[in-house]
């Protein structure tokens, strides 16, 4: 496995052992298939470090039960993993949960009218919450029943904005309308 971290000229290159190179997800584009407990991939990284983190991309299901889409919202509320909505093509508003990123159940629908795509969302005071296309706002204690909060919220218009939550309070953060950054 070679080594193109800029400035890697002297480190050294990994090994790959047991694993197999396949198709990646995107064209062109390759990624490595860990099928057995002793697939691995070995690396020296010099210097002492008092802590060291390494991340990677994991696939543990070849298929989930909803469909494939980009877009959607994403949350971890009660100990599951939630998905909803998101881009198909086509606007979706369903609802799925997950303990593991195994096994997915869906949970409900939010009542959108225009669909859920790169939404706002929080998890805030026991509640999932949410804003669609059209800026209206829901929240949710379960994932199967959605509440409308808001018909307008104040950053409606706005596009792939960000949520955060922060001194008790939710926050949206930037986003896009118009041609025009925020």
């Amino acid at each position: 496995l070679p080594n193109s971290a800029g400035g890697s000229a002297a480190m050294s290159d990994a090994t790959i052992v047991g694993c197999q190179w396949i198709n990646g997800r995107w064209p062109n584009k390759r990624a490595l298939q860990f099928q057995s407990v002793n697939d691995r991939v070995r690396l020296t990284v010099p210097g002492d470090f008092e802590a060291l983190t390494l991340a990677a991309w994991v696939r543990v299901q070849e298929h989930c039960a909803w469909s494939a889409r980009d877009s959607a919202g994403e949350v971890v509320f009660k100990g599951r993993m939630w998905i909803f909505g998101g881009y198909t093509p086509g606007l979706l508003a369903d609802v799925w949960s997950s303990a593991d990123g195994v096994e997915w159940q869906q949970e409900g629908e939010i009542p959108s009218q225009s669909g859920i795509n790169i939404p706002v969302n929080w998890v805030h005071g026991g509640r999932m919450w949410v804003a669609d296309n059209e800026g209206t706002l829901f929240a949710s204690a379960d994932g199967s029943h959605w509440e409308r909060v808001n018909d307008q919220t104040p950053w409606n218009g706005r596009y792939a904005t960000g949520g955060a939550v922060f001194a008790g309070r939710m926050w949206v953060l930037g986003g896009k309308s118009n041609g025009a950054l925020h």
